[in-house]
């Protein structure tokens, strides 16, 4: 394989033989660098159709815990909501690039990341992964395809139990429900077969195939940016997710607002608001 592009935390590799992209991450988590990295990654895919899949995966043995956390402390609600929302971007624009994009996600992949991976056409794993949807865990929402994407992918009930429940999702259950189109026992899953069985296809046939698949969720795509980005902004003005980066740093377990604290700040307000009137 030979080697392009200077990035910090990507490794990218061109596979001329089945005119493939090994992209690996060379970190645990995203961080706004890999944000930046992967968009001018995805720009270029865009222009360059001669290449028929790229492959996604770590260096190491999990596939992503997530947004860095430490960078995130830092974070204020404005970019914090700017940053989901470049999650977004990222994860639906990958339905419209022309190579079938393919993650490994090895050991697991938690909250942002296992959202990241709804972007991809083949979804692999180890039998042993631990993939979660704990954004509540977080004190955020899902806000890069994790409800209405997800939705559509795997049905309304699957979506509703892996978001609600926080809970690692049994390997059978991702299996059966489609999310995954394969698991693996070893180590490490060699994907060169995968790329060489994408490289005898009629490219133009399997662009337009992918193009005609993604038909069905264009009017999904518009719901997402619309609704979603309004309740993780609700989400986010409440600073749940401080809280829990809080925690966090204290190893303690977060005390998050309560409903009836935001009930009661509510009607002070609208009260104060009808005095001033």
């Amino acid at each position: 394989m030979t080697s392009f592009f200077n990035y910090n935390t990507l490794r990218v590799q061109l596979d001329s033989s089945t005119k493939s992209v090994d992209l690996k991450f060379l970190r645990p988590s995203f961080n706004l660098e890999t944000l930046f990295e992967l968009e001018t990654f995805f720009n270029w895919l865009a222009t360059h159709v001669e290449i028929n899949s790229v492959v996604i995966s770590n260096t190491n043995k999990y596939f992503s815990t997530g947004f860095d956390s430490e960078e995130m402390q830092h974070f204020t609600p404005e970019k914090l909501h700017e940053t989901l929302l470049r999650f977004q971007k990222l994860s639906l624009s990958m339905f419209f690039l022309p190579q079938t994009i393919i993650m490994d996600l090895k050991g697991g992949a938690l909250g942002l990341a296992a959202e990241f991976t709804l972007g991809a056409d083949l979804r692999l794993a180890n039998q042993s992964a631990d993939i979660t949807f704990n954004h509540l865990h977080q004190g955020l929402i899902s806000s890069s395809g994790g409800i209405g994407l997800l939705a559509a992918l795997v049905g309304n009930n699957l979506a509703r139990n892996w978001n609600l429940s926080s809970t690692p999702i049994p390997i059978e259950t991702l299996e059966n429900s489609g999310f995954l189109f394969q698991t693996y026992r070893e180590n490490n899953f060699d994907t060169s077969s995968l790329c060489e069985s994408i490289a005898l296809q009629s490219p133009i046939s399997r662009i337009q195939t992918k193009r005609a698949l993604l038909d069905s969720l264009l009017p999904e795509f518009e719901r997402i940016e619309r609704n979603e980005k309004e309740f993780t902004l609700a989400g986010i003005t409440v600073l749940d997710w401080k809280t829990y980066l809080d925690s966090l740093k204290r190893d303690e377990r977060p005390t998050f607002f309560s409903p009836l604290e935001l009930a009661r700040e509510i009607s002070e307000k609208r009260k104060q608001q009808t005095s001033t009137t």
